[in-house]
């Protein structure tokens, strides 16, 4: 999961693919949850708030359920900051990646 600009965007060098896209297809990750377009912090805060709030309930087995539960309670409470930053991300790969089996990437 990246909650930064831009990791869901082209390279620079025509045809790069954007960071996100690139790991899951060099099998780095199964799943990678990024932004499209430029993120403010604050909404991204926001955003990660509730993210992380979902993955310690524990009820979303997997990336495409955790994504599915986070756009519901954003909905439900009405956070606009969160729903601008969620409104820029993407999940590329499997959706059905179980939770337990994310990583940490560091480029």
């Amino acid at each position: 999961m990246a909650l930064a600009c831009d990791t869901l965007t082209p390279g620079p060098e025509p045809g790069a693919l954007p960071f996100g896209e690139r790991i899951v297809r060099e099998g780095r990750a199964r799943a990678y949850l990024g932004a499209t377009a430029s993120l403010q912090i604050a909404d991204g805060i926001a955003l990660g708030d509730h993210l992380v709030d979902e993955i310690a309930i524990g009820d979303a087995a997997d990336a495409g359920a955790l994504l599915r539960t986070v756009r519901r309670r954003i909905g439900r409470e009405g956070d606009a900051a969160a729903a601008r930053a969620l409104a820029t991300l993407r999940l590329v790969g499997d959706p059905a990646t179980a939770l337990p089996a994310a990583r940490i990437l560091v480029p």
